[in-house]
């Protein structure tokens, strides 16, 4: 089993982080969010994620654990890019394993759920 939680700044190459999954692996969901090309009906090239690092990272790290005890997942990879990112790039990478597909959809709709409301990372449109 593997939880892994990184901040980074630079691009997400998703090859780098996928999940292998073994005999009793089921269901393998994955997330990406890709900052799309306009905010609030307004055009914009891109955004610009500010970052309190040291506690986004800590508040990654239980949300991972909070989820994995919660619907006993396999596999839990969360990586979210910072600074400035261009309209189309992926912004938030999500993989999550578990024995079965319902488990897998929920928790990672309730943990990006939950990423969005506890974890400080603010967004900042670029025009």
């Amino acid at each position: 089993m593997a939880l892994l939680t990184k901040i980074i700044d630079t691009p997400i190459v998703r090859s780098a982080y996928q999940i292998t999954p073994v005999d009793y692996t089921g269901a393998v969901v994955e997330f990406l969010g890709i900052v799309r090309n306009s905010e609030n009906g307004e055009p914009i090239a891109a955004i610009d994620y500010e970052v309190f690092k040291e506690m986004a990272e800590h508040q990654l790290d239980l949300l991972a654990r909070k989820y994995n005890a919660r619907f006993g997942l396999h596999d839990l990879i969360c990586i979210h890019r910072v600074g400035y990112i261009p309209a189309g790039e992926i912004s938030l990478f999500i993989q999550i394993s578990s024995s079965h597909r319902a488990e897998a959809f929920e928790a990672i709709q309730g943990f990006i759920n939950e990423l969005k409301e506890t974890v400080p990372i603010w967004k900042h449109p670029v025009s």
